[in-house]
């Protein structure tokens, strides 16, 4: 058997159904340089738009799902058919108005009557009400129902159990009641109608009577106001003389200019009051000066016009004055000292008798003119003490009238204003009372309109009994019992987060693609070696879509100085193993010396698919038992060497960790070209985990419809914590994926 028939028919089938690839993270080389990760191209795969994950779902379990759901919605149906009992449909109808339909008039109780869709919407549940249905259940006929015996709430039952609806741009309510027995049922619809007509729609007639009745009591109150209203201002006007405004207004306006014109008078009575005290208090000083004894000599205007007056003290003026004139002439004739010579003795002296008389009557008159000042001042004070006497009485009897005809001013403006508003509230009275007698009127004729619910169709009970809900039901439980566990399991496998399809890869995970292997199905998997025409078809497209993968990487490996490559995967199952044995064969047919390495050391494969003896291998020549030279064993292909994972323990494990696998690959390197490494999954166990630190790139298998996203990413963010540096991902996809599926480049199967 061929080496590459041999790795398709391995003892690993899940491991042989795809291989899967992982993000860039930060490049880390033993032996070269780091350097920029080369960005990789998609592949057309991965520009495919994706499905919904429930539609991939239903791919992966839809036998299941039906087998499941078609038994399960069987029963359910079954059941809810042979569960439900033929019931009759009792049925009343009842006539709902948009709104009440005025006889004459639109009164208030018909323009009040709010939005119709409210009223409409609001009579299903009054009919439902507790005080109908109790109304109803109080009848002697219903209380003897054997549907209502030993119900420990009838009330209840009958609210669940009775149906009202309005259907929509109608105006009929249908009163419905289902039952087994017709009878008892349409005398239960009947009692719940009448209950409803009486205790709803006979109340609007009542509550209208009543607001008849209301409206004859306010018409009366309105009317006592009205007359008391009239009393009061009857009572003001005999009052005030008058009920005109206009005359009111014009004996305010003269009875405040008397008002102003005793204002005036005050203030004149003021003013010579105070004057008057001004005259007093300075007689009184004058007084007060003289008691002391100080002599205050008259005005000099007044002792002038004294001596004026006085005939005695004229006549010794006269007397000196004619002395003086003598004198003078006699001077002007003869010269100065003849005058002297000549003048007798007799006029001088007898001028100094003059005067001294002249000084004697002047200070006699100016002590009578002080007496009779004081007598005078004295006279004074008691005339001005009488004047201001009597002004203060005028004055008070000016502010007691000016007092008087303010308060009577105002009154009159305020009974002027009391007059106007009683006016005012009278009117407005007798406008409420017009109104209240209009619509108390207008009500009365209203009474006599139809009432907005009437019925048009007693309850009675149709000839057959209506399947309807039992056929609804049984459909509805068979639709249920479909629908359930097909959803259940649809999403249990969406909970799941498989990878679907290689599109979902780079937006699930951060992952790039590599690219695409063909998704072989199971039951030819576990016959690809065979001979047959169908499985030499199946190893052709595989080894294709291999060799296209391995084109693509070479470019980058031999740039980059990529020798020794990790193939693993999330979790065991993912086609790690295949992906790697056809990885190697294909480097290998390039011409490239490459070696295989199965360090799965837990579950070694690669002794089986190549058919090589087992040991000794990788645990050998850790455990120091074998050497190198000893380990490496050759394939039937050219290039193509394999070393096998030989007896493991956990002493192996042990040196893997403590980095002793380096010398290993350092003679790996040494020797071949390439190293291909077939690990262990990174999420069950640590090897894989111990191995990267000697590894120089990793590339992740992931398998459509088994790989997780969940646990992709879990790898992924390892490796990058580890700093490994990961190429990307290889997807086992559908074949309907690769571009090997154009007739032009379709493989043909060697013989």
């Amino acid at each position: 058997m061929a080496p590459n028939e041999s790795a398709a028919s391995g003892e690993k089938p899940s491991d042989s159904q795809g291989v899967t690839a992982c993000g860039h993270v930060v490049p880390h080389y033993p032996n070269a340089a780091p350097m920029a990760e080369p960005a990789l191209r998609p592949t057309s795969a991965t520009l495919k738009p994706t499905a919904s994950p429930y539609l991939h779902a239903f791919r992966r379990r839809w036998l299941l799902a039906a087998i499941v759901a078609f038994t399960c919605g069987t029963l359910a149906a079954a059941a809810a058919w042979f569960c439900q009992e033929p019931t009759y449909n009792v049925l009343a109808l009842l006539r709902i108005a948009a709104s009440q339909e005025p006889l004459a008039f639109n009164t208030l109780d018909n323009r009040l009557q709010g939005n119709p869709d409210a009223y409409r919407a609001s009579q299903p549940e009054l009919v439902k009400s507790p005080f109908v249905l109790a109304a109803a259940l109080r009848k002697p006929e219903v209380a003897r129902l054997a549907t209502l015996r030993g119900r420990n709430d009838p009330a209840g039952w009958l609210a669940k159990a009775l149906q009202v609806k309005i259907p929509k741009d109608t105006d009929i309510m249908r009163v419905c009641l289902k039952s087994a027995d017709p009878a008892e049922a349409v005398a239960l619809v009947k009692a719940v109608v009448d209950a409803y007509m009486n205790e709803v729609v006979d109340m609007e007639q009542k509550q209208r009577q009543r607001r008849l009745s209301e409206l004859d009591r306010a018409a009366t109150d309105k009317e006592g106001d009205v007359r008391r209203k009239r009393t009061d201002l009857k009572q003001l006007t005999e009052q005030l003389g008058s009920g005109d405004t206009q005359t009111l207004s014009v004996k305010q306006q003269i009875q405040l200019q008397q008002f102003g014109e005793l204002r005036k008078q005050v203030i004149q009575v003021q003013a010579e009051i105070w004057r008057a005290e001004g005259q007093l208090k300075a007689q009184q000083a004058l007084l007060d000066a003289a008691a002391q004894g100080a002599k205050i000599d008259p005005p000099q205007e007044e002792l002038a016009a004294v001596l004026a007056a006085d005939p005695v003290y004229k006549e010794l003026f006269r007397q000196k004055a004619e002395l003086a004139v003598k004198r003078a002439m006699t001077e002007s004739v003869v010269q100065a000292p003849a005058s002297q010579q000549l003048a007798p003795a007799a006029p001088a002296g007898l001028a100094k008798v003059l005067d001294a008389h002249l000084d004697s009557r002047r200070k006699q008159l100016q002590e009578e003119a002080y007496q009779s000042g004081r007598t005078k001042a004295q006279a004074e004070v008691k005339r001005l003490q009488a004047q201001i006497a009597v002004l203060n009485q005028q004055e008070q009897l000016l502010n007691k009238d000016v007092a008087q005809l303010r308060k009577e001013t105002e009154q009159i403006g305020s009974w002027s204003t009391d007059v106007e508003m009683m006016r005012n509230e009278i009117k407005q009275l007798e406008e409420v009372l017009n109104g209240i007698a209009r619509e108390r009127e207008q009500l009365k004729v209203e009474l006599r309109s139809a009432p907005r619910v009437t019925l048009i169709q007693p309850a009675q009970a149709p000839d057959a009994p209506d399947q309807t809900i039992r056929i609804a039901l049984a459909g509805f439980s068979g639709l249920a019992g479909l629908l359930i566990p097909l959803a259940f399991i649809v999403w249990s496998d969406v909970r799941s987060q498989r990878i679907n399809s290689s599109t979902e890869v780079p937006r699930e995970s951060g992952l790039s693609v590599i690219g695409a292997v063909p998704l072989i199905p199971p039951r030819v998997i576990r016959h690809l070696a065979s001979p047959g025409k169908r499985y030499r078809y199946w190893r052709a497209m595989l080894t294709e879509s291999i060799d296209s993968i391995a084109a693509r990487l070479l470019h980058i490996w031999d740039r980059d100085g990529v020798r020794v490559i990790l193939i693993s995967s999330a979790v065991g199952g993912e086609g790690k193993t295949t992906l790697a044995v056809q990885l190697a064969m294909s480097l290998a047919r390039s011409g490239r010396r490459t070696v295989l390495v199965d360090f799965d050391l837990r579950r070694p494969m690669i002794d089986r698919v190549f058919k090589i003896q087992p040991w000794p291998g990788v645990s050998e020549m850790l455990r120091g038992e074998s050497e190198f030279p000893q380990i490496p064993q050759p394939t039937k292909v050219n290039n193509l060497f394999v070393v096998s994972a030989g007896r493991w323990d956990r002493n192996v494990l042990a040196r893997v960790s403590n980095g002793e696998a380096g010398s290993l690959f350092r003679e790996l390197r040494a020797a071949y070209e390439y190293v291909v490494v077939d690990g262990c999954p990174i999420l069950p166990v640590a090897d894989a985990k111990f191995l990267c630190q000697h590894m120089d790139a990793v590339i992740l298998s992931i398998l459509r419809d088994v790989s997780r996203a969940p646990r992709v990413r879990a790898a992924c963010e390892i490796l990058s914590a580890l700093g490994v540096r990961t190429l990307g991902a290889v997807v086992a996809d559908s074949a309907d994926d690769a571009y090997y599926k154009d007739p032009r480049y379709e493989p043909q199967p060697t013989k």
